[in-house]
C-alpha cells in the first residue's frame, strides 16, 4: 500500500511539472503568436499603402509628366517587388498560425494533466489507468515540442522558467500565476 502511495506521489509530481512547462510553454507561444502576428498585420498595412502610393503617383504622373514622380514610382515599385519577394513564403503569416497552433496543443496538454492530477487526488482512478494515460501525455507533449516551433527567447525564457520551477509552489493545487513570469503575464 505504502509503495502504492510514494508511485501515486512520484506521479503526481511529474504531473505536476508537465503542467508547468505546458503553461510556461503556451504563455511563451502566444508571447511569439503576438509578435508575429503583428508583423503580419503591418507588412500588410505597409503592402496595401504602398500599392495605393504607387497607383497614385502613377495617375499623377500621367497627368503632370513629372520625372520626380516618375523617380517616386519606380523606387516605390522596386520596394513593393521587394517586400512581395520577402514575403513569397508567407513567413510572417505561418509563423504565427504554428505558433496558434502550438498555443492550443500545449493548453489542451495542460487540461489533460490537470486532469490527471484530480483523478489522483479523488483516488478513484485504476493505477494501470493512470500510468497509461502519463504515458499517453507524455508522447504528446514531446511530439508537440518536436512539431511545433521554437517560441522566440526559448532557451533564455526556459533556463529563467527551471529557476522559477525550483521554489516549490506545493502540490495541492496549480498557480498559474506562481510559474509565469511577469514579463510573460498580459
Amino acid at each position: 500500500m505504502e509503495e502504492r502511495i510514494n508511485n501515486l506521489l512520484e506521479y503526481k509530481s511529474i504531473i505536476v511539472d508537465k503542467y508547468k512547462n505546458c503553461v510556461y510553454l503556451s504563455k511563451l507561444h502566444e508571447k511569439s503568436y503576438e509578435f508575429y502576428s503583428f508583423r503580419f498585420k503591418l507588412f500588410r498595412i505597409f503592402e496595401v499603402f504602398s500599392l495605393f502610393f504607387l497607383s497614385i503617383s502613377l495617375i499623377i504622373y500621367l497627368f503632370t509628366q513629372r520625372e520626380f514622380i516618375l523617380l517616386f514610382s519606380i523606387i516605390l515599385s522596386t520596394l513593393i517587388i521587394v517586400m512581395v519577394l520577402y514575403n513569397k513564403d508567407y513567413i510572417f503569416y505561418q509563423r504565427y498560425t504554428m505558433h496558434k497552433q502550438a498555443i492550443d496543443k500545449f493548453n489542451s496538454l495542460a487540461d489533460q494533466y490537470k486532469n490527471l492530477k484530480l483523478d489522483i487526488e479523488s483516488q478513484n482512478a485504476d493505477y494501470t489507468y493512470l500510468r497509461e494515460t502519463l504515458n499517453y501525455l507524455n508522447n504528446e507533449y514531446y511530439d508537440c515540442n518536436i512539431e511545433m516551433p521554437r517560441p522566440m527567447n526559448y532557451n533564455e525564457e526556459m533556463h529563467k522558467f527551471q529557476e522559477n520551477i525550483s521554489v516549490d509552489i506545493g502540490l495541492n493545487h496549480f498557480d498559474d500565476d506562481g510559474i509565469i513570469p511577469k514579463e510573460l503575464k498580459r
